[in-house]
């Protein structure tokens, strides 16, 4: 059962381009279906039985710097907080499974298959939905850390999509969780400004289309086919790179492990409160 409070309707969406309909163009930037299958063997993944298995995709990796505050990276933090969280996550029974576990991608796109700069993305973020998929995952936690032109922003947000089947399950997830990343924040020392909860179906809007966070949106036919994950999900920033103070908390273990335990607080909790 969920509590009597319900997510707010999602806001209308713009209209799509008018015009004739896109083919669709070849999938040479997507990594192939048995990829993730074939990438859990070779880690010796197997799923316990009793167990919630909750998947941690640390955001970036390898070329993908993400937000950086001089030599602070949000691709190395994104990581130090998910192998945190796995530890907590482990001792508290769960079993985890991370997108990746090292600086790198998720899947590397083979330079033959690049058909331009934004292709080897777009295959690391699809490696990684279908890595949580081929495990069986619970649910699909992706750990970032926020940038912007302005400075001076700060604070936490969660973002989570609205319109998936399990859309109210994605919204009790980034509830939680946003709840305990303030409260885990704040008990650490460092009171974050609540940013709320962001609709990640209307990420941003390209070209008169609404574009959603890849890891979070529905699948695609149009322009390119695109898997989508097959359990509720979330995308959290913690903080905000690009402020000047708020890089230097993050820059602090004990900063890291106190976002660790705020996902791990909402995590809890959103198995408690959903009962599944």
């Amino acid at each position: 059962m969920f509590p009597e409070s319900r997510p707010p309707a999602p806001a209308g969406l713009p209209p799509a381009a008018q015009g004739g309909a896109l083919l669709p163009l070849p999938n040479f930037n997507l990594p192939p279906e048995d990829w993730a299958r074939q990438e859990l063997a070779r880690r010796g993944f197997r799923r316990e039985p009793g167990k919630k298995l909750v998947a941690l995709d640390p955001g970036h990796g390898g070329l993908e710097v993400g937000a950086a505050q001089g030599r602070l990276a949000e691709k190395i933090l994104n990581l130090q907080i998910a192998l945190h969280l796995r530890s907590l996550l482990e001792a508290e029974g769960f079993q985890v499974v991370l997108t990746r576990e090292a600086d790198q991608r998720a899947f590397n796109l083979p330079e033959s298959q690049s058909l331009s700069p934004n292709n080897p993305t777009r295959a690391d973020l699809q490696g990684r939905v279908d890595l949580a998929n081929a495990a069986g995952a619970d649910i699909f936690v992706s750990i970032h850390n926020n940038g912007s032109s302005n400075p001076s922003e700060a604070g936490t947000e969660v973002w989570y999509a609205p319109d998936r089947p399990f859309g109210d399950k994605n919204w009790l997830l980034a509830r939680e969780v946003l709840a305990g990343l303030v409260e885990e924040l704040k008990a650490a020392g460092y009171v974050t400004a609540n940013r709320g909860l962001k609709n990640g179906s209307q990420f941003r809007l390209f070209r008169d289309r609404v574009f959603p966070l890849f890891v979070l949106g529905n699948p695609r036919t149009e322009p390119r086919v695109t898997r989508a994950t097959q359990m509720p999900g979330i995308l959290g920033e913690s903080l905000f790179l690009s402020n000047g103070y708020e890089a230097s908390v993050l820059a602090q273990e004990h900063i890291q492990v106190a976002i660790a335990r705020g996902y791990l607080r909402g995590i809890t909790r959103y198995f408690a409160l959903a009962g599944s």
